[in-house]
């Protein structure tokens, strides 16, 4: 089966957002996110030593919420973790702040994680880990890398920990207004992209992607992203295990 998608209006009009969004940071006034008690909650964010999540990773926390950094690196995690502690002053507790190895680009490490979880309940999942590829590579079980990382990984992960979803419980994962820029179609036969990839344009692993096709490969995860995020939210309101539960499922574009 092959659908089409977006056109060339999005990805113009997706282009000049990414390009005036830093115009606009300087313009207009700062924002205050909103301030909520997350006391007694707790919250998984992926890709949480850096960047956006751990920026969230930061917000929950000195909200009062129990906040997991699943990161890659226990090394970084450490260090991200000591330097968001030291930054509060001692208005997050030590304890409120932990970090787990979880590498999204691999399904062991992930499997690993989610034994590690048990059964203890959760009510924030954060899919924010992310990455765009220079080289063509794949996974242990032979998929394309960053559509693992970026895509699968966010169904793995959400439904592993579904079972453990406290009542209105968020999940939310970071896509992009890239996104928009996507105007091919989807062979659902090849999600991955890796048989265009390699049938088409000959690539083998380990070999360098075009700049153009590195972009579109995010792109296309992004838009998979939006989808997968409607079509979930759909499943659980018409679920009779989840549907009373109101746990809601969103993704944004950061910036």
């Amino acid at each position: 089966m092959v659908f089409s998608t977006t056109g060339y209006p999005w990805y113009l009009f997706s282009t000049t957002l990414n390009n005036i969004d830093p115009v606009l940071g300087r313009i207009l006034p700062s924002s205050h996110p909103q301030v909520a008690d997350l006391t007694g909650k707790t919250a998984i964010v992926t890709g949480a030593n850096v960047g956006i999540g751990l920026e969230v990773a930061r917000a929950f926390a000195s909200m009062g919420g129990t906040v997991i950094m699943a990161c890659r690196s226990q090394s970084r995690g450490d260090a991200a973790r000591e330097q968001m502690l030291t930054a509060s002053e001692g208005s997050i507790s030590l304890h409120k702040v932990q970090v787990e190895i979880m590498d999204v680009g691999d399904f062991d490490s992930m499997q690993d994680f989610i034994t590690r979880w048990g059964d203890k309940p959760l009510d924030i999942l954060v899919n924010n880990a992310g990455v765009t590829l220079g080289t063509y590579s794949k996974t242990k079980q032979g998929l394309e890398l960053s559509y693992v990382t970026n895509m699968l990984s966010q169904y793995f992960l959400t439904l592993s920990l579904l079972p453990f979803m406290r009542a209105d419980a968020r999940i939310v994962n970071v896509s992009s207004v890239g996104s928009y820029g996507y105007k091919s179609q989807f062979d659902v036969s090849d999600l991955d992209h890796s048989r265009h990839i390699e049938t088409k344009l000959g690539l083998k692993v380990g070999d360098d992607l075009p700049s153009g096709l590195a972009f579109e490969l995010y792109q296309r995860q992004k838009l998979l992203q939006i989808y997968f995020t409607r079509e979930m939210q759909q499943r659980l309101e018409k679920s009779k295990k989840y549907g009373k539960m109101g746990i809601s499922v969103h993704c944004y574009h950061p910036g």
